[in-house]
């Protein structure tokens, strides 16, 4: 007897959203450069998958969303006025972020359900204050739309009347869920992704000139030679030229946790090569997706915490104790770098691909760990300042965000008065050690 049953090994693919639905979302994408939202992307983790499909622009100034509601097999929506009081909540939460100047979340729901438990009741859920949410409402079968909650509308109800009109109309020109999916790469590819602040393309910003990496490669590369030339080798004449000691570290020495980060081992060149190679692919990166301003902060903290973690775990000197130790050398700062990128895209969103944003943490990842264990299992290389380098890397990513035109906030003006000081700072810095240098003042 054979039975209607289907085998547990099939995998059935979802239904694909009602026509209007797909019509909707493929016209904000194409004509207004939203994006497509999964709903387990963390920045709408409020609302904790209770919908279906969502549309919406959540990079820079914007934090607007269109949440689409349908019946779907295989997927049961909570209760509406649950949705309605977190959808709320999100957007004062984010009304009180600076930098964010648009709010707002639209819900369209054509849920029976929803339908139902609305019928002749429009009024807002206790504690729901309304502001920067809108509700509509839509029956299929009688292609009714209606506004019942208008306060702060992404879209209206006659943006989804003529959603529903060109489907009756038109059903050959509905696109799939996939079709919609390489539209808004398209879009992507070929335009500022709907960020009207910035007039540069994400191609045209992932292809602009790093000045400042190879700036300070060649900063490195300049030291290097100088410390060449100089009289003398060894741990005396990387301390002269700005190293950190254990012998000499105190308040009139401060500036050596900046310029230690500049100086490399003079009787081995591929210490400096090294670097300046990690530098010439990993700060193109950081540069091009967070600015310079970022690149310089993240580089110079990052060399600092490192430096000072080192101090703070090296013996000290003493006439007891008269061992030195000397640290020196960029990947403190370098590991900075590498922090930062394990945090792409972990805070904010961007217009970056996904499967780029993927690839590039994870190679962040390998290599902070590798060098880390490389660091413990031979002698010689100041592992503190890595360890040191690459958590201030990961703290900063907190906080820092890509570019406008990838689908960032952009560099505040604090972050960018602040890494003119740094600037500043390291010249003064350097300065010191040159002056001292030509004055003859070291021994």
């Amino acid at each position: 007897m054979a039975e209607n049953t289907p085998p547990s090994n099939v995998v059935y693919m979802p239904q694909e959203p009602p026509p209007f639905v797909r019509l909707l979302a493929y016209d904000l994408v194409v004509h207004h450069h939203y994006r497509l939202i999964p709903r387990n992307d963390a920045r709408i983790a409020q609302f904790d998958g209770d919908f279906a499909l969502a549309v919406g622009m959540l990079s820079g100034e914007d934090a607007r969303l269109i949440i689409l509601r349908y019946d779907s097999p295989g997927h049961a929506t909570g209760p509406l006025t649950d949705l309605l009081s977190r959808a709320s909540d999100w957007s004062a939460a984010l009304r009180q972020r600076s930098g964010i100047v648009r709010v707002g979340v639209t819900i369209v729901s054509s849920a029976e359900g929803d339908r139902d438990a609305l019928s002749g009741n429009t009024q807002l859920p206790a504690g729901h204050t309304g502001e920067g949410v809108s509700l509509i409402t839509v029956d299929p079968t009688t292609s009714a739309v209606q506004d019942l909650i208008t306060s702060s509308p992404i879209i209206r109800a006659r943006d989804v009347r003529h959603a529903l009109t060109l489907a009756a109309k038109k059903p050959a020109s509905i696109p799939t869920l996939a079709a919609i999916g390489l539209a808004e790469h398209e879009v992507m590819q070929n335009s500022s992704a709907g960020i009207p602040q910035s007039g540069a393309s994400p191609l045209q910003v992932m292809r602009a000139l790093p000045w400042l990496s190879y700036a300070l490669i060649a900063s490195w590369i300049l030291i290097y030679l100088g410390e060449v030339l100089y009289s003398s080798h060894g741990f005396e004449t990387l301390i002269n030229f700005g190293g950190l000691s254990n012998r000499n570290v105190g308040y009139s020495d401060w500036w050596r946790f900046v310029t230690s980060a500049f100086v490399h081992d003079n009787t081995n060149i591929l210490h400096v090569g090294f670097n300046a190679l990690a530098m010439f692919f990993i700060g193109p990166l950081v540069e091009r997706i967070y600015g310079r301003s970022w690149l310089f902060l993240t580089f110079i903290l990052g060399a600092v915490v490192g430096s000072v973690a080192w101090f703070l775990i090296v013996p000290g000197y003493s006439p007891a104790t008269p061992d030195v130790y000397v640290s020196f050398g960029a990947s403190g700062g370098i590991m900075g770098l590498l922090g930062l990128l394990v945090m792409l895209g972990r805070v904010q969103g961007s217009f970056l691909p996904q499967q780029f944003v993927s690839s590039v943490r994870t190679q962040a990842v390998l290599w902070a760990v590798f060098n880390i264990a490389f660091g413990f299992t031979v002698t010689n290389i100041n592992n503190w300042a890595h360890i040191g380098g690459v958590l201030s890397g990961v703290v900063i990513g907190l906080v820092a965000a890509p570019k406008r035109a990838l689908g960032g906030q952009g560099t505040p003006r604090a972050v960018a008065f602040a890494s003119i000081a740094a600037a500043a700072v390291t010249v003064i810095c350097l300065g010191i050690v040159a002056q001292q240098l030509i004055q003859g003042q070291f021994s």
